[in-house]
C-alpha cells in the first residue's frame, strides 16, 4: 500500500512539474492572417501561434477575431492581411501556442507601428 502511495505521489509531482504553465495574460501586437487557416500574433516576445493550416486545433474564442474591422486592417492578398490588436488570452509559453482567446481589442495601426519593440508586420 505504501509503495502505491509513493508511486502516486511521485507521478503526480512529475505531472505537475512537466505540465505547461497556461496563464491568462494580455498580449498586444500584430494580429496576422496571411494565408488560409493561419493566424498568429507577433508581439515584443515573439510569435504566438493561434491556428495553423492543416492543424485541426482551434483555440476556444476564435469568434472574437471575426470582429476585426476593415478600418484598421492592411489587406495583403485576397482578403488576408494584418491588424494591430490586444488579445486577452491563455497560452502555453513553451510552445508559444494560444490555448484560449478571451477577448480581442483592435487598436489603430499607428499604435503598433510606433511601438519600437514590435517587429515589422511586412
Amino acid at each position: 500500500m505504501q509503495n502505491r502511495l509513493a508511486f502516486a505521489y511521485i507521478f503526480l509531482s512529475i505531472s505537475l512539474i512537466s505540465s505547461p504553465g497556461v496563464a491568462e495574460e494580455m498580449r498586444c501586437g500584430w494580429l496576422q492572417n496571411r494565408t488560409p487557416g493561419n493566424w498568429w500574433l507577433d508581439d515584443r516576445d515573439g510569435t504566438w501561434i493561434i491556428t495553423a493550416q492543416g492543424d485541426e486545433y482551434e483555440p476556444q474564442g476564435m469568434g472574437f477575431i471575426s470582429a476585426i474591422s476593415d478600418y484598421a486592417y492592411v489587406q495583403t492578398y485576397a482578403g488576408y492581411g494584418y491588424a494591430c490588436a490586444c488579445l486577452q488570452l491563455e497560452a502555453d509559453p513553451h510552445k508559444r501556442r494560444v490555448q484560449k482567446i478571451l477577448s480581442v481589442d483592435q487598436r489603430s495601426l499607428r499604435e503598433c507601428r510606433e511601438d519600437k519593440e514590435l517587429p515589422s508586420p511586412e
